[in-house]
C-alpha cells in the first residue's frame, strides 16, 4: 500500500531500423530511415545466456522546446509514448515515438512529470508549474485542476507542482508535490516544497 505513481519513465529504445528527422510541425512524421549496425549478442553474466543489445535511435525535436522535463509510456498501451519539456509544454505519441502531436490546455508552458491513472487508461496528470493538470484523452489535451491553490498572477508561478501521486488505499485521493527540479526562479512567493492533498479526485486541493 502507499503512493504511486502509475507511470513508467523511460528512454526510448527501437528495435526497428532507421532514425528520425523531425520537422517544425505540430504532428511530426518520421522521414529518413538509413542503415544500422547488426546488433551485437551481450552474455548475462548472471545466467551465460545470449541476449542483444539495444539500438538507439534519435526523437529529434517532438515540439516541447528547451530541456526534456518528463518521459513517460502509458501502462495501458505501450505506443502511448508523453514527453514533457521546460519551454513549449507536453507532447503525445500515438505510435511508439516515431511521431509526435503537440498537446494543448497548459496554463504554462513549464511541465514536468506525468502520473497515469492506475486503472483509468486516458486519465493522466501532470505536474507544471501553474499547478496540477489533469487530461481525460491520454495527453492530447490538459485541464488545470487549481481549486484550492494559491490564485495566479501575471507571469508568476504561483503554486509549481512536480508531480501528483495517487493513494493506492484511497482511491480519490491524490497528493501534489511542489516544487521543481529545474529550479525556475521566479517573483512573488510561490509555494516551493508545499504537499498538496485532495480528497476527491483533484477537484479541490
Amino acid at each position: 500500500g502507499g503512493l504511486t505513481a502509475a507511470a513508467v519513465v523511460v528512454a526510448v529504445s527501437l528495435d526497428g531500423n532507421g532514425s528520425e528527422s523531425v520537422e517544425p510541425s505540430n504532428t511530426v512524421p518520421a522521414t529518413t530511415e538509413h542503415e544500422e549496425p547488426p546488433q551485437q549478442p551481450v552474455v548475462d553474466s548472471d545466467s551465460g545466456s545470449g541476449s542483444v543489445s539495444p539500438r538507439w535511435r534519435p526523437l529529434g525535436e517532438p515540439g516541447v522546446g528547451g530541456r526534456v522535463t518528463g518521459l513517460a509510456m502509458s501502462p495501458f498501451d505501450p505506443d502511448i509514448v508523453l514527453i514533457a519539456g521546460d519551454l513549449l509544454g507536453t507532447a503525445r505519441s500515438a505510435d511508439g515515438g516515431r511521431s509526435w502531436e503537440r498537446s494543448d490546455g497548459l496554463l504554462s508552458l513549464e511541465a514536468a512529470r506525468f502520473t497515469f491513472h492506475p486503472s483509468r487508461p486516458d486519465e493522466v496528470w501532470v505536474g507544471t508549474m501553474s499547478g496540477p493538470h489533469v487530461s481525460s484523452d491520454g495527453g492530447a489535451t490538459w485541464e488545470p485542476r487549481r481549486i484550492g491553490l494559491p490564485d495566479l498572477e501575471s507571469f508568476f508561478y504561483s503554486a509549481p507542482v512536480e508531480v501528483i501521486l495517487f493513494d493506492d488505499n484511497v482511491p480519490d485521493r491524490l497528493l501534489a508535490f511542489g516544487g521543481s527540479h529545474r529550479e525556475w526562479d521566479t517573483p512573488g512567493e510561490p509555494a516551493w516544497g508545499v504537499v498538496w492533498e485532495s480528497l476527491d479526485g483533484g477537484g479541490t486541493w
